[in-house]
């Protein structure tokens, strides 16, 4: 009687290990498709400031992205950058830029949630920086 017992619960722990891995594999595939969103600090990338100029600014945003979670895994945070152009600034003083979703570059199959903050004060002072170009 006792050695039915154990042969029942033995064949019965083999049936259970093989239902939890078959469980987990079911999970692991369709969490893969699950859509999930993640905040992440990005940092500000200024670009063709003139060489004169030295700015002030906030050196990060934050921001909410969502895609499904096997996206997520190829996410590299650190190639992620809003990208702002400073052409149009031509004097010093402090200037309110507005962030738009087009300043941050995002794979296509990643989707922009929201932003903070949705502008940047930036301050624009002379260079102190001796450039010399004599040789």
């Amino acid at each position: 009687m006792k050695s039915s017992i154990k042969s029942l619960h033995l064949n019965n722990l083999i049936y259970k290990i093989i239902a939890i891995i078959f469980g987990y594999s079911f999970w692991l595939i369709l969490a893969q498709h699950q859509n999930i969103s993640m905040t992440i600090d990005i940092p500000i990338c200024f670009f063709e400031l003139d060489q004169n100029f030295e700015i002030q600014s906030p050196e990060k945003i934050k921001v909410t992205l969502n895609a499904k979670r096997s996206e997520f895994y190829n996410l590299n945070v650190f190639n992620e950058v809003a990208h702002i152009n400073l052409n149009h600034i031509k004097k010093t003083g402090e200037y309110n830029i507005q962030l738009l979703p087009e300043h941050i570059l995002l794979h296509n199959k990643i989707k922009l949630l929201n932003y903070f903050p949705s502008s940047l004060n930036i301050k624009v002072t002379e260079s102190k920086k001796n450039i010399n170009t004599r040789y």
